[in-house]
């Protein structure tokens, strides 16, 4: 009886004078937090890297990226952490490092180191501000802090490996791809095509610049097999983003050097601002040995022509854009079907016959341009 006289006669004083009682639910819902952490995750692996916690420093090879994601951990055991809405931006020193992709409701950045150089202040130290946007059962100090970034050059400097070059090709030129932009991080030189980039040291969905030595032609695909968005390059170029295949999503590549023909088309009305980004097509002159055959109906039947090389625009064919159900290739032949005109869209490579293109990814009379290769 006293102790229910105590609580209520608590409860009262605290109305009375305006004070919020907590109820357990709402405790809850919003727990005192201990600490708050800064998720480090490595851009290039995907692989946690660890914690950084405010006021301590986060170190960075040039050309590195991480993502940044605010951790909120409540006190008491057996509680999961929380991801609060956290706004990172730049303080100070931003010449050395690049902030991108902020997104304040998730709480989280990508942050690349850029430079050791300390201009124009060489004595600014590099650093980096959160602000928490939402509630956080934290003592009001916390709610806003730093760390600070120290760009270094590399952990582990080591003498430059020499080109690659393999065996059966000696001296021949390759294309690079690089991990980063403007040629950092992981490398590695391919000299002939490769259809899937998971089993790589450069994997794939990680280029971020490439070099086309001269002479040389490389087109990157989105997916593996030669499939998705395209982008072909005959110089280099320090930054993947911007251009159609965009950065950091090249999983499969072909590689043109040595004079090996094959022509291409520069259309500046759906590429300005990337360099670079081309399509491409073959020379229309028929030719003899091996075809591709395009037919209007499954099973190979219906009207059709044959491809000898590559054509951009189906429409004023015999066999008509959107019009194509099956494919004859011939033997030592390959050929990519594109959706739409200049070799854009979704695409599908063939190296074997089909006798009906539904449930493949560029479908039914849907083609409308297509590239041949043949040996």
């Amino acid at each position: 009886m006293k102790a229910a006289l105590r609580l209520s006669f608590v409860a009262l004083f605290a109305m009375l004078c305006g004070i919020a009682t907590p109820t357990a639910e709402a405790q809850d819902n919003n727990p005192a937090i201990s600490e708050l952490r800064i998720a480090i995750q490595d851009m290039a692996t995907k692989e946690q890297r660890g914690y950084v916690n405010p006021g301590e420093v986060l170190t960075l090879e040039v050309g590195e990226r991480v993502r940044l994601r605010m951790v909120a951990i409540p006190a008491g055991a057996h509680r999961a952490p929380r991801y609060p809405s956290t706004r990172f931006g730049e303080l100070a020193g931003v010449n050395r490092v690049n902030l991108s992709k902020v997104d304040p409701r998730e709480g989280s950045a990508i942050l690349e180191a850029v430079s050791t150089e300390h201009r124009p202040n060489p004595g600014a130290t590099t650093l980096i501000e959160y602000e928490l946007l939402e509630p956080v059962n934290i003592r009001k100090g916390m709610l806003k802090g730093t760390i600070t970034v120290e760009v270094i050059e590399s952990r582990n400097a080591r003498p430059v490996d020499p080109p690659v070059t393999r065996p059966d090709r000696p001296g021949r030129d390759g294309v690079t791809l690089y991990e980063h932009q403007r040629f950092g991080g992981r490398s590695e030189t391919f000299y002939e095509d490769d259809p899937r980039l998971n089993d790589n040291q450069i994997r794939q969905d990680t280029a971020s610049s490439v070099r086309v030595p001269q002479g040389c032609r490389v087109f990157l695909f989105e997916h593996p097999n030669y499939e998705g968005k395209s982008t072909v390059l005959e110089a280099d170029i320090y930054d993947l983003t911007g251009t159609r295949v965009g950065n950091d999503s090249v999983s499969s590549l072909r590689i043109e050097c040595d004079g090996r023909q094959r022509g291409y088309y520069r259309d500046d009305r759906n590429n300005r601002g990337n360099r670079g980004d081309r399509g491409y097509r073959g020379d229309r002159g028929a030719r003899a040995g091996s075809a591709v055959t395009l037919y209007e109906h499954q099973n190979y039947t219906g009207r059709s022509e044959v491809f000898f090389n590559s054509d951009a625009q189906l429409a004023d064919n015999s066999i008509r854009q959107d019009t194509a159900s099956s494919v004859r290739v011939d033997p030592g032949c390959e050929v990519l079907l594109f959706e739409h005109a200049d070799y854009r869209g979704r695409s599908t490579v063939l190296t074997a016959s089909i006798a009906d293109l539904t449930g493949t990814r560029v479908g039914n009379d849907s083609v409308s341009s297509l590239d041949v290769r043949c040996q």
